[in-house]
């Protein structure tokens, strides 16, 4: 029971730096696309050289933080994806173990019930036939 909580708690911390990392990248892009809009229109206007450069500059190293949350959001999909292997077998285990008990419960109690009613049948042929006695 343990190794299952142990495992789901993993899981849920993977899952939670996903999403996490999920948002990021979100806010990454979001920037991104508004500092481009900011770009178009700056450009509509009178621009200067050094500052389309300036722009593109951090367009180009957006573009590359996008990149690399990308990376990490995929390595990220791949612990999750361990995580919930390990739960799922782990959590599987403990349902099969638990299936084998109760079956063994079972089966002691059929054992027990077999062995009462053999007592009760022996009890009831010596009541009716009793043995007889030599002279």
């Amino acid at each position: 029971r343990n190794d299952v909580d142990c495992a789901a708690r993993e899981l849920g911390q993977a899952l939670r730096r996903q999403e996490t990392m999920n948002r990021q990248m979100i806010e990454l892009v979001r920037y991104r696309d508004s500092y481009r809009q900011e770009l178009q229109q700056a450009m509509a206007g009178s621009l200067r050289g050094d500052q389309t450069r300036t722009y593109r500059n951090m367009l180009e190293r957006l573009d590359r933080a996008i990149e690399r949350q990308g990376g990490i959001l995929s390595d990220q999909a791949g612990v999750c994806e361990s995580a919930r292997s390990r739960y799922l077998e782990r959590h599987s285990r403990l349902q099969a173990l638990g299936q084998l008990i109760v079956a063994r419960q079972e089966a002691q109690q059929v054992h027990r019930i077999r062995l009462e009613q053999h007592s009760l049948d022996d009890l009831v042929q010596s009541r009716w036939h009793p043995v007889e006695q030599l002279p």
